[in-house]
């Protein structure tokens, strides 16, 4: 019986010990609050507009398609966070290569869906500041890339200053 209380409370302490990230502090949160505060910034600045169909209650959602700038994939759990956390401001689509996101078929290799692709860079894995690259690509004759200051608020993240590269 004791081996299993000592065993209960060990497993306790270590609980305890862990990081569940609700303090914005795990690599996962941080990430994905960089992400977050990326991605609204650029939807914000691009204003993004979805095919209409004439009445608000059919109009899809912006598409946004994200991907890491060195090609490599957004890990899962990041992604699970970020499209939870946009689902009802636009259609978000991670990824895996940026073939995913563009009509290479039309002219001026537009985005798909009429839609817009950001492309981050990686984000550094200390300070509550930072400062990533991000590309935001239309179509051909439609892209720029940025130096995005990036500061934790202490609930969120927060472009606060975007400078055209």
């Amino acid at each position: 019986m004791w081996g299993t209380v000592g065993v209960l409370v060990v497993a306790l302490l270590v609980l305890a010990g862990c990081d569940d990230g609700s303090d914005g502090s795990s690599s996962t949160d941080r990430v994905a609050g960089v992400y977050l505060a990326a991605l609204r910034w650029a939807v914000d600045t691009d204003e993004v507009a979805p095919p209409s169909t004439g009445d608000p209650r059919n109009d899809d959602l912006p598409v946004v398609y994200a991907l890491n700038l060195d090609g490599s994939a957004v890990p899962a759990a990041v992604q699970v966070v970020v499209v939870k956390e946009l689902r009802d401001d636009l259609t978000l689509r991670f990824a895996d290569a940026r073939k995913e996101a563009v009509d290479d078929k039309h002219e001026g290799d537009p985005v798909h869906d009429h839609g817009m692709l950001v492309q981050l860079g990686s984000v550094p894995e200390e300070g509550q500041e930072v400062t990533v690259e991000a590309d935001v690509y239309r179509s051909a004759d439609d892209q720029q890339t940025y130096q995005l200051k990036v500061r934790f608020t202490g609930e969120d993240w927060e472009v606060v200053e975007a400078t055209p590269r």
